[in-house]
This record gives structure tokens, C-alpha cells and sequence, in this order.
């Protein structure tokens, strides 16, 4: 007993940091340790399961009539299979709850049928009626659109008070040295920072 449960623990442990090291290297982009953790615990439990009962359970009461290296064939297929899919469970279980992604309101094909009609503007005038209502996703798609013109407006509205602070602060550096212009310079400042401050 204590053999069998000291190599199930080790199991879970490799298949563990397997899993943790395949959501952490292989995505395009950075996904840290916290973001990733559960999806890899539930992922190696999956996969103990799957190695020690389900699989071995599997292949004698289903696959029993295949022989040789074709039913060898086989067995790898299924196995590959449903390691894929307990790989892309954990996968998915890290992005719904520790990254927050949510689903699309739509399926895949509708989503990617509207967007691709949105950002070529192809969609005919008299389309045939669908079957899948696109409302959700072009709702989806103008909150989207409204949310980043926002904060790029917000950016740009930055970078240009940035920018105009920065040229007053040079016109004023520039009044320290010049004395003869000094006073309409100084009131063009003064009036320049008053519009800022109304902005």
C-alpha cells in the first residue's frame, strides 16, 4: 500500500510540474505561476486517473480484439487523444478562473464570421437570414471597439497635455533668459497653463 501511494504521489508530482511547465513555456505569451497552478493540479489528477484506472480499464474491455502493431496504433491514438483533451481542460480552467477569460457570446464560426464582415465591410446589403443570431457578438464587438477608442483617447488627451506643459515649461526657461520680452511672454504662459487647467 505504501509503495502504491508513494508512486501515485510521485506520479502526481511529475505529472504536476509537466503540466505547470507546458502552460508557463509554451503560450505566446507571459502567464505567471499563479495564473496557471490550478489548471496544472487538476490537469496531473486527471492524468493519474486517466494512467492508473481509466486507461488500463479501457483498453481491456474495449480494445481487447486489437492485436499487433495496429491495435498498438490504435491504444497510442486514444491515448494521445484524451491527454490532449485533459491538457486543454487545465489550460481552460486557467483562463476562466484565475485569467477571467470569458467565453464568446456566440459559437467560433459565428464570431469569426462577423468580425471578418465587420473588418472588411463584405457583409451584403440583402444577406440571407441566419440561423445563429449575431446580435451578442456585435454587441460584444461595439463595447469593445467604444472601450479602447476611450483609451486611446485618453492616451492621446495625455500625451498632448504632456507635450503642451512641456513646451510652456521651454517657453518659460526661455523668459528667464530674455527680459525684453518678458512680460507678454509671461502673460502668453500664464494663459497657456490657464487653458490647460480648464481642459
Amino acid at each position: 500500500m505504501t509503495i502504491y501511494l508513494t508512486g501515485a504521489l510521485g506520479g502526481l508530482l511529475a505529472a504536476f510540474i509537466f503540466f505547470i511547465t507546458i502552460y508557463i513555456v509554451v503560450p505566446n505569451q507571459r502567464i505567471s505561476l499563479r495564473n496557471s497552478w490550478l489548471g496544472a493540479f487538476i490537469s496531473a489528477i486527471a492524468l493519474e486517473l486517466f494512467i492508473s484506472i481509466i486507461f488500463p480499464l479501457y483498453t481491456t474491455r474495449f480494445m481487447g480484439n486489437y492485436t499487433g502493431q495496429a491495435g498498438f496504433a490504435v491504444i497510442l491514438l486514444v491515448f494521445f487523444y484524451y491527454f490532449a483533451v485533459i491538457l486543454i481542460l487545465g489550460a481552460e480552467i486557467n483562463a476562466f478562473f484565475l485569467e477571467k477569460v470569458r467565453p464568446l457570446p456566440n459559437d467560433l464560426a459565428t464570431f469569426v464570421s462577423t468580425m471578418a464582415g465587420k473588418l472588411n465591410r463584405d457583409i451584403p446589403e440583402a444577406e440571407s437570414p441566419s440561423h445563429v443570431n449575431p446580435q451578442p457578438t456585435d454587441l460584444a464587438d461595439k463595447a469593445h471597439v467604444a472601450s479602447t477608442r476611450e483609451h486611446e483617447e485618453e492616451k492621446s488627451s495625455d500625451q498632448y497635455t504632456e507635450a503642451r506643459t512641456d513646451s510652456i515649461k521651454k517657453n518659460a526657461q526661455k523668459l528667464r533668459h530674455s527680459p525684453v520680452r518678458a512680460t507678454q511672454n509671461s502673460l502668453e504662459s500664464f494663459l497657456q497653463l490657464w487653458e490647460l487647467r480648464l481642459d
